[in-house]
């Protein structure tokens, strides 16, 4: 496959909430997706010989980033940030409730074919939101939600998220969204090594 030159866009972002033994929910569509920001945070200790660095050992920490969208429907928001919704279907922004972590689902283009995505295990904090007055055209605002990150044990390895081709298993990538993706290692792939063979050309 040839690799991408450049990417672009966000669609089809999907969460599926953590269940108490590690798996996860059905992952659930929440449309109106506008950005998507991920920065991981790490750092790497340096042993010095022969006057120079002879051996770099990095490590990572996580990652936080922010997940902006028209709006996130109230029962998704209600179980990402510990709110609760009252016997009349009114969002309440409760200080006592608990944060449910999830994984994030998501699909970006490219000037070769889509990918899809998954974040393993996210938790939201609460949202930034301004409304403004309108003037001669509807002033249209949106909802960030910022968030932090960490790997969990997928597959036998840590991973805090994964990055599938369509043209590298167009199978995984057509069920990519009916369970959130596990991946595939081949038993002696190591760091930096590939976990399976990629048949297509």
């Amino acid at each position: 496959m040839p690799e991408a030159k450049v990417y672009h866009g966000l669609s089809n972002v999907a969460v599926a909430f953590c269940k108490p033994d590690g798996s996860y929910e059905t992952p659930e569509k929440t449309p109106g997706a506008v950005k998507m920001a991920w920065e991981s945070s790490g750092e790497s200790q340096k042993f010095y010989a022969d006057n120079g660095a002879y051996f770099v050992l990095s490590s990572s920490s996580g990652a936080s980033g922010e997940i902006e969208a028209g709006a996130f429907p109230d029962r998704i928001l209600a179980r990402m940030l510990g709110w609760t919704i009252d016997e009349n279907g009114a969002l309440v922004e409760t200080t006592d409730g608990v944060a449910e972590p999830f994984a994030l689902l998501y699909e970006i283009q490219s000037d070769t074919v889509p990918r899809r995505g998954v974040a393993y295990k996210l938790t939201a904090s609460a949202p930034k939101e301004e409304w403004t007055t309108d003037e001669e055209n509807p002033n249209v605002k949106t909802t960030v939600l910022p968030f932090d990150a960490v790997a969990v044990d997928v597959g036998g390895r840590m991973a805090a998220k994964a990055t599938l081709y369509k043209a590298n298993s167009p199978e995984a990538f057509a069920a990519f969204y009916d369970d959130v993706y596990i991946p595939s290692f081949a038993s002696d792939a190591g760091p930096g090594q590939d976990v399976q063979e990629d048949e297509t050309e």
